[in-house]
C-alpha cells in the first residue's frame, strides 16, 4: 500500500466531532479526514444535501460511503436525500453483484435507524436485486409509496422488523406503521419489540444473526 492508503492515526477527528451532540459539525471534514485523499467524488451535492453519498478510496480499496449531514437539518434525512442514498445504494448492490457473482436470492439489506430507512426503501423498490431487508430501530419512509414495486414483484422479499418499546428517537409507533404497510402490501415480515431505547441491544443482535441464518444459510438434514 502506498503512504495515503496505510493505516494512520487520525487524532484530528477529536477536533472535528464534538462531544456533545447539541453541536453541530461538518461531515465534509470527517470524510477528508478517513478517506486516503481529500479529493474523492461527491454523487449529487445539490439533491438531497441532508445526507453526503460518496465514492472514494478507504485502505486503497474503492468505497461508496452515505453519511448524514448535521450542517443541514441537523442530519435528519428528508424526501431527497432518501432518495439521493436509495438511488447510490442501489447502484453499489448491482455493481458489487456483478463483480463477486452473489445472487439477488443471496442478498439481504439490512441497517440501524437511517440505515435501516434505506435499506427498506431499497427492499421494497428493488426487489430484483435483494431478498429482504431488516430495520432495527427505523422505519419506512412514507415518501418511497410512489416507487414501490408492483405486490406480484414483492411476492418474494422477506422482512423483518425490531425496534425498543422505550426508543426516544423513532418511537415505537413507527414500527407499527411499518408492520401495517407491509402487511397491505403482502411482504411476509417478522416482528419483534424489546425493553430499549434507540440501540441495538444483544437481543436485538441475536434476533438479527438468526433470522439472516435463517435465510442465507442452508438447513442441515
Amino acid at each position: 500500500a502506498d503512504e495515503a492508503s496505510a493505516p494512520r492515526p487520525t487524532p484530528e477527528l477529536l477536533d472535528i466531532v464534538p462531544r456533545t451532540n447539541r453541536r453541530v459539525y461538518d461531515i465534509r471534514a470527517v470524510l477528508d479526514t478517513v478517506f486516503d485523499t481529500e479529493d474523492w467524488f461527491e454523487v449529487q451535492p445539490k439533491f438531497g444535501p441532508a445526507i453526503i453519498c460518496a465514492l472514494a478510496h478507504l485502505g486503497g480499496h474503492p468505497v461508496a460511503v452515505v453519511a448524514n449531514q448535521p450542517m443541514v437539518l441537523a442530519g435528519s434525512i428528508d424526501a431527497d436525500a432518501a432518495e439521493n442514498s436509495r438511488r447510490l445504494l442501489a447502484s453499489f448492490v448491482g455493481e458489487l453483484q456483478a463483480r463477486t457473482g452473489v445472487a439477488p436470492s443471496r442478498t439481504l439489506a439490512a441497517g440501524f435507524s437511517q440505515g435501516g430507512i434505506m435499506s427498506a426503501g431499497l427492499g421494497l423498490t428493488r426487489p430484483d436485486i435483494v431478498a429482504g431487508f431488516a430495520i432495527l430501530s427505523g422505519r419506512i419512509l412514507p415518501e418511497i409509496a410512489p416507487l414501490i414495486a408492483p405486490p406480484a414483484q414483492l411476492g418474494g422479499l422477506d422482512a423483518l422488523i425490531l425496534h425498543g418499546d422505550q426508543d426516544d428517537r423513532l418511537p415505537v409507533e413507527w414500527a407499527e406503521r411499518s408492520a401495517s404497510l407491509l402487511q397491505q402490501l403482502g411482504v411476509r415480515f417478522e416482528q419483534k419489540r424489546y425493553p430499549a431505547r434507540h440501540e441495538i441491544t444483544p437481543a436485538m443482535a441475536q434476533d438479527f444473526v438468526a433470522w439472516v441464518t435463517r435465510r442465507l444459510v442452508p438447513a442441515q438434514g
